[in-house]
This record gives structure tokens, C-alpha cells and sequence, in this order.
């Protein structure tokens, strides 16, 4: 028996009307909801993170618009598998499989390293996938 995919995607984005500093290791903050398909995932605004209702795996893509390449972490209460990632020229990008063992796991994204200065207009997005 073959089963269908279907790929309900979580998109979220930062658009900015002013240039903004997220300070090294805190919670890179996003304000728009593009497309809120898969009720699995939440975010909380206030605090900036992510929240997986369900226990699963699921694949996040990220890609920022910076002056150079920042190493991206994904931090919480998750497990991350990251992806072999290439270098792009004024953007930090990357990927990986999140893996959810309970309900209601919160994560997010910083740079641990580095202070990251974005820009006016859309400076970044994240897109998740349920894997299974």
C-alpha cells in the first residue's frame, strides 16, 4: 500500500520597518506567519520560541539575511541533527531534523557567537515540515 505525503508546512518571518540587533545567544525573534498549516508548532511572540505539541521528527530550513555567514543554533529542550550546510555570501542558512520525545517541547534559534545586526524589510525565514 503506498501512502500519500502531504506537506503541510509552519513558515514564520522577520520583516523589519527598522534595523535591529539580536544580542549573541538570545532567542532570534520573528513576527510574521506565513502560512500556519501545521497546528503542531506554535510561537510565542513574548519570549521568542517555538513550541512542538506533538512528540515527532521534523525538518527545519532557515536562511538569514546577514552581512556574512553566522553559525545559526537551534537551542531548547529538542534534539538537533543538523545538515551539511555551504557557504552563501551575506546569509546564514542551514538546516536539520528536530526531534520532539514529548509534548510541548519549546526551542529556538540564536547565534551563540556573535551579536547579528539585521536590516529593513524581510531579513529572515524559518520553514518546518512534520517527518514523521
Amino acid at each position: 500500500m503506498k501512502d500519500d505525503i502531504i506537506l503541510n508546512p509552519f513558515t514564520i518571518s522577520l520583516d523589519l520597518e527598522d534595523a535591529y540587533t539580536v544580542k549573541k545567544g538570545e532567542p532570534i525573534p520573528f513576527n510574521l506567519i506565513e502560512i500556519d498549516k501545521l497546528d503542531e508548532i506554535t510561537y510565542n511572540q513574548d519570549k521568542n520560541y517555538f513550541q512542538i505539541h506533538h512528540p515527532g521528527d521534523y525538518y527545519i530550513s532557515y536562511q538569514m539575511k546577514t552581512e556574512k555567514r553566522y553559525r545559526i543554533d537551534v537551542k531548547g529542550e529538542i534534539s538537533y541533527f543538523e545538515a551539511d550546510i555551504f557557504p552563501v555570501e551575506k546569509m546564514s542558512h542551514g538546516s536539520g531534523i528536530i526531534t520532539a520525545v514529548r509534548e510541548n517541547m519549546i526551542f529556538y534559534l540564536t547565534c551563540d557567537q556573535h551579536d547579528i545586526l539585521f536590516q529593513t524589510g524581510k531579513q529572515a525565514t524559518v520553514t518546518i515540515f512534520k517527518v514523521r
